[in-house]
């Protein structure tokens, strides 16, 4: 980025005739893989805030193919920025007046230290001069400015081809002068930071954190470790820390731990909220209110048993605009303060930063109570690039909004809520923590600090009111996929008695479907293996394999041997029909499956001899689910009464018939032998 020099402004800088400070012995650059043609410059440690008496450093990784004694470092001051757009532009790459363009020294001359990164040290004068400016050297004079010189100040540092008279690489930071200490309060700032991962949960019901996923965990609680007078704002998701809880790593159970520590601290803040991360008005816009409450429920039940945390479910930090019509919704649910992307508020016109909690414009009695998470701020989490320059980018930011009214006897706060897909960095949370520990302008706040000390009023004494837009985002959830799979787990809690595992663990997944960090081709997925979960629970249960059974008289007892693989007691009703055979006693049985071999008999009552079909199937308690159904052959080899003496009479005509003509035969031969004696 290129910044065109142009004259110094008459009221802000004196500029006195001294040189760069270096200190510390040379080290040598190595040439990464990733290392540009020429060269890469990243910054390493800065000065986060300059008081009368102070020198601005800044630590610098030197990068190159190139021999350092052919590298230079030249560093450029610009004019104190008038306000948070003209910081923007200095991002950007856009024009500014050039206070200073020091000259360009010698990497080589530089001090170094023992990882090769180097030190610019700039003396910064103020009235009286301190610190002493060494003879013949080159210092920032901040000590005559027109209206004080307190603000921020760009600095661009190149690192540069010496011999080549090229730039091989730049970057763009601030110097935050603070000037005189301020008898008026300092700005406070809630940071909110999400300790969050993509759903660990899989569709089959596995769990499973990414390695990525978990380093970036660890580096989050480990900053916070190392900055536990630091106030923040913690919003885990219930979801990720249920999968460090579950998973085998010993570093996952190492950050629940530390994280568990923040939300013991009282002197820090947990918020509570969903399972994942959902819009909870969208939710109910599209009829499923129950499964906003069943998203809270579920998430205060994993944050207690992971982290500890007290449940309070009525502030809620959203993460995604709102809309006026999504404030029933959210009252609804027992919320009394929100915090919202200031995108989500129509324009007031004014060009000041706004400091201060509000109430909606509209609201019944007040409230919710609403913090706008400051959008601006929230750009400086990007994926990649300088994590380091991008905390001091962070800082100045907030010294900007600072020095919008410096000194202000109003309390004033901002909040940021860090964007859910940034990835935690330790090297951005270390510096902007180390930041904020020691800074004369700015307090730390955690996000119910700021209610009870920042009123949500003006400087006249009347409440802040704020509009808010038309609506918010749009929520995407397969509503059709999700009930079909709500019905027939509610059809299952009656087969497994309410058995929370089991219903947990399934549960779990619908929940994990609605999460807005799935695609809605994925949250269909997630509704499919709710399903497929459940009948691969209702697949271990099976019917005995021999499906003929005799029945040798016309009324008796046949045996269904229900055979159950679960290690849990199956509730559900044992049904036979037949339209050849009666049943006495009933066709329908109530069954508790509590072993592996289940005979289940039914009185029958044969109307025929022969094969008759029998239909059984096994459902669940409430009929809703079919669990099993098939088909036996029941084989009747009884004769009836009637058809016996049927029988009877009929071999008896028979025999009486066969006797009467054996004997007229016998008779007609003995007449035909008596006319032949004749």
């Amino acid at each position: 980025m290129i910044l065109r020099q142009a004259g110094r402004a008459a009221t802000v800088l004196a500029l006195a005739a001294a040189t760069l400070t270096m200190s510390g012995a040379v080290g040598t650059a190595v040439a990464g893989a990733d290392t540009p043609a020429g060269g890469r410059l990243n910054l390493t440690q800065q000065t986060p805030w300059v008081s009368p008496g102070q020198s601005f450093q800044l630590r610098l990784s030197v990068s190159s193919a190139l021999p350092r004694t052919r590298l230079g470092v030249a560093v450029t001051v610009f004019d104190k920025l008038t306000s948070r757009s003209a910081l923007s532009q200095t991002l950007q790459g856009r024009s500014v007046g050039v206070l200073r363009a020091f000259a360009p020294t010698a990497v080589s001359a530089l001090p170094a230290g023992p990882a090769g990164e180097v030190t610019v040290t700039i003396p910064v004068v103020s009235s009286p001069p301190q610190p002493p400016v060494p003879p013949g050297g080159e210092s920032l004079d901040l000590g005559s400015c027109a209206g004080g010189c307190g603000g921020v100040y760009p600095v661009q540092v190149e690192l540069r081809d010496q011999a080549g008279n090229r730039v091989l690489d730049r970057f763009t930071t601030h110097l935050v002068f603070v000037g005189t200490p301020s008898t008026g309060t300092k700005l406070g700032f809630t940071w909110i930071l999400p300790a969050h991962a993509r759903p660990a949960l899989a569709p089959d019901g596995r769990r499973s954190l990414p390695p990525d996923q978990s380093r970036q965990l660890a580096e989050l609680a480990g900053s916070l470790a190392r900055h536990e007078t630091v106030p923040v704002t913690l919003a885990p998701t219930a979801e990720t820390m249920q999968a460090l809880a579950d998973s085998a790593r010993v570093t996952d159970h190492q950050t629940l731990a530390a994280l568990a520590a923040v939300a013991a601290d009282p002197t820090q803040q947990v918020l509570t909220g969903p399972y994942v991360p959902v819009s909870l008005p969208g939710l109910a816009d599209l009829g499923l209110a129950d499964q906003a409450t069943a998203q809270l429920t579920r998430g205060v039940q994993v944050l207690g048993a992971t982290l500890h945390a007290q449940p309070n479910p009525h502030t809620l930090a959203m993460g995604s605009p709102i809309g006026q019509g999504d404030l029933a919704p959210l009252r609804s649910q027992g919320v009394d303060h929100l915090v919202v992307p200031d995108t989500s508020l129509a324009s007031s016109g004014s060009k000041l930063t706004l400091t201060q909690p509000f109430q909606v414009a509209g609201a019944q009695s007040g409230l919710p109570l609403v913090t706008a998470s400051d959008s601006g701020l929230a750009a400086h989490f990007t994926r990649g690039g300088d994590q380091v320059l991008a905390a001091h980018q962070l800082l100045a930011d907030l010294a900007e909004i600072y020095f919008e009214q410096p000194g202000s006897s109003q309390p004033r706060a901002v909040a940021v809520e860090t964007p859910l897909d940034w990835p935690a960095s330790s090297a951005l949370l270390n510096a902007a923590l180390d930041g904020l520990a020691q800074s004369p302008i700015v307090q730390p706040l955690t996000l119910s600090s700021l209610d009870a000390s920042i009123p949500a009023v003006g400087s006249s004494g009347t409440p802040v009111v704020r509009q808010l837009a038309s609506q918010g985002d749009e929520t995407r959830v397969p509503v059709a996929s999700l009930r079909t799979a709500q019905r027939r787990l509610a059809s299952f809690s009656t087969v497994v008695a309410n058995d929370p595992r089991l219903l947990g663990e399934i549960g779990d997944v619908l929940l994990t479907g609605q999460s807005s960090d799935l695609r809605p081709s994925e949250q269909t997925r997630y509704m499919s293996g709710a399903q497929a979960q459940i009948s691969a629970q209702l697949s271990k249960l099976t019917l005995a394999q021999d499906r003929t059974i005799t029945l040798t008289s016309r009324t008796g007892r046949i045996p269904i041997t229900v055979i159950s693989q679960t290690d849990y007691t199956v509730h559900a009703v044992l049904s036979v029909a037949s339209d050849k055979l009666s049943f006495p006693n009933g066709s329908s049985q109530v069954l508790a499956l509590d072993r592996r071999d289940n005979p289940e008999y039914f009185d029958v009552s044969a109307r025929a001899s022969g094969d008759f079909p029998l239909s059984v199937s096994l459902v669940s308690p409430n009929g809703d689910l079919v669990l099993l159904n098939s088909r036996f052959t029941v084989r009747s080899t009884a004769t009836s009464a009637v058809a016996i003496v049927l029988s009877v009479g009929a071999g008896a005509f028979l025999l009486g018939w066969w006797g009467r003509s054996l004997i007229i035969r016998r008779r007609e031969r003995n007449r035909r032998l008596v006319r032949t004696g004749h």
